[in-house]
């Protein structure tokens, strides 16, 4: 395992970077696979290697693909958190000033049953 996993580390330093997620992954013959070889055992060895190259680039874009996920999911989430504290600071103001007119409400209305009581 610990040489398939160093083996897998150098090659995936050695394929480039893509540009987009949305890249084909191109499926180009080496020269080795020309029919021409003649060998059965060799060319089958060159067919996986190919297509265990291809694989680990699909892993790579779609590794890339979720890390841009999470950098996008992460600013809208602090966005989201900065809304969330403005809110509930508006929230803690309204309640405020819901607080203060109801006062006002209660006051007025035993001042006009005092002023009510007074005229008869």
């Amino acid at each position: 395992k610990r040489r398939r996993t160093v083996a897998l580390k150098k090659e995936s330093a050695v394929l480039p970077k893509p540009n987009k997620v949305e890249e084909e992954i191109p499926s180009t013959p080496t020269p080795e696979m020309d029919s021409t070889s003649g060998d059965p055992a060799s060319l089958k060895r060159q067919k996986n290697t190919d297509a265990a190259r291809r694989s680990r680039m699909r892993k790579l874009l779609r590794v890339e693909s979720l890390e841009a996920k999470v950098v996008d999911l992460e600013t809208e989430n602090t966005t989201l958190a900065t809304k969330l504290a403005y809110l509930e600071s508006e929230k803690v103001q309204t309640k405020e000033t819901v607080s203060t007119l109801m006062e006002q409400i209660r006051s007025l209305e035993h001042q006009l049953i005092c002023a009510n009581q007074a005229l008869t």
